[in-house]
């Protein structure tokens, strides 16, 4: 096909990824207004992908807090390891491990496209796994280096995590339900994370009369973070597999084209996205989550279809002001 059509299909294929991602499959035109408080929770939870990403981070912060929390009295216990060394030790620790995290685990995700790549999602569940397999044997270690090695590298792919599934996370959801989608994320994590893992440790703690025991369940824990992240990356293949993955322009503007059909008049119905753009902004009616650019020509073959454009989209119109309306295309927002 002509390198217009492979761009149009390129930007199909993310205009129709894009949709699935953020609405369960199914391409929501109209921007819901006046929603309750408790209503915009509900829909966030019927956002898969969004959900278990925050129960993930969830498990996650329940791990470094109860970590950050308990970790001097731990060593110093069970290893007899003296107070100075141990201060020393975990104050390096964790200010270096979880900063070089997040610088690698941020280059990294840059390199695969950014964290609203297919792939970011697989790169964060290579990060949790590599936490959980440090975390698990931590708690039957007695040789203090050995220790602090297996502490550095928890916290280092720890931080690693954070930037990428923080951002799946808040992506993964409508741009109107960020903001209310943010603020309940951190109340779970508080909820979730931050408050209980002190006191559940404390709690062991008092039952067993024994440190270790703690640790055993907080670093165990971890295993329930890979499982949650683990079930976020499900719902997002099976909602591009949906979306018919890398598939050609013909099978992705299809489904797209069949729920967008309520919204075309039935006289000037253009064929392909473009026709679907156009008949968009004769009902100043536009998609959640996209942002119109300026249609520039770059080939032949585009320029002569936006001319068509000019000429017919709005030549129904009967303002002066529609008529001097020019089309734009889609690009899904970044």
């Amino acid at each position: 096909p002509p390198r217009s059509t492979q761009s149009r299909s390129s930007a199909a294929s993310d205009v129709y990824k894009r949709q699935l991602q953020t609405h369960g499959g199914t391409l929501d035109v109209e921007e819901k207004k006046n929603f309750s408080y408790l209503e915009n929770v509900k829909t966030l939870w019927e956002r898969k992908v969004y959900t278990f990403t925050m129960l993930g981070i969830s498990s996650l912060y329940f791990v470094i807090t109860g970590i950050q929390f308990w970790i001097s009295d731990y060593i110093q216990v069970e290893l007899g390891v003296q107070k100075e060394k141990v201060y020393v030790a975990f104050s390096l620790t964790s200010i270096t491990a979880p900063t070089f995290g997040v610088i690698f685990g941020g280059s990294v995700v840059s390199k695969l496209g950014g964290y609203e790549s297919p792939n970011a999602l697989k790169l964060c569940l290579v990060f949790a796994i590599l936490a959980m397999v440090f975390a698990i044997p931590f708690p039957f270690l007695d040789i203090f280096p050995v220790v602090i090695f297996f502490l550095w590298m928890l916290l280092f792919f720890g931080g690693a995590l954070m930037p990428p599934l923080t951002g799946i996370m808040i992506s993964s959801i409508p741009k109107q339900l960020r903001a209310i989608g943010s603020s309940t994320a951190q109340l779970f994590q508080n909820l979730l994370g931050y408050v209980p893992a002190p006191t559940v440790y404390g709690m062991v703690l008092k039952t067993y009369d024994s440190h270790r025991s703690g640790m055993t369940l907080l670093m165990w824990w971890s295993i329930l973070g890979v499982l949650l992240i683990g079930l976020a990356l499900f719902y997002q293949q099976n909602l591009l597999k949906q979306a018919g993955g890398e598939n050609t322009n013909e099978q992705l503007n299809q489904p797209l084209s069949r729920n967008c059909t309520s919204l075309m008049p039935t006289d000037h119905a253009e064929e392909g996205v473009l026709g679907i753009v156009a008949n968009h902004l004769r009902r100043n009616t536009l998609p959640w989550d996209f942002q119109l650019v300026d249609m520039q020509p770059t080939e032949d073959n585009e320029g002569q279809e936006l001319q068509r454009l000019k000429q017919n989209s709005f030549s129904h119109g009967s303002d002066e002001g529609s008529k001097q309306k020019l089309p734009y295309r889609y690009r899904g927002s970044s």
